[in-house]
């Protein structure tokens, strides 16, 4: 994973965001079963690890590159993932 000077992770996480903010909020609320498909879409690709999750409409999410999540997991309506400290979820949750 690469590594980042204090000096550019506000420029980053800006520009970053921006675009994560922006793709993500069109998809958020769509219902499923079109919407679970373009959210996992989504997740794929701003996500530092993300394989065979599902996540429900309405689930918000900040910081996606710093959170990891494991195979078989599940993320229900109105749950909040912030990964600024760096978040990890297991296999099967």
């Amino acid at each position: 994973m690469k590594t980042w000077k204090s000096e550019q992770i506000s420029i980053f996480d800006l520009v970053y965001h921006a675009v994560f903010y922006t793709i993500y909020g069109v998809v958020k609320y769509i219902s499923p079963p079109i919407g679970n498909i373009l959210r996992s879409i989504v997740m794929h690709l701003f996500f530092n690890r993300w394989s065979k999750v599902r996540i429900s409409e309405g689930v918000s999410i900040s910081y996606p590159y710093r959170i990891r999540i494991g195979r078989y997991v599940t993320i229900n309506e109105g749950s909040s993932i912030s990964g600024y400290g760096h978040v990890s979820i297991g296999d099967n949750v």
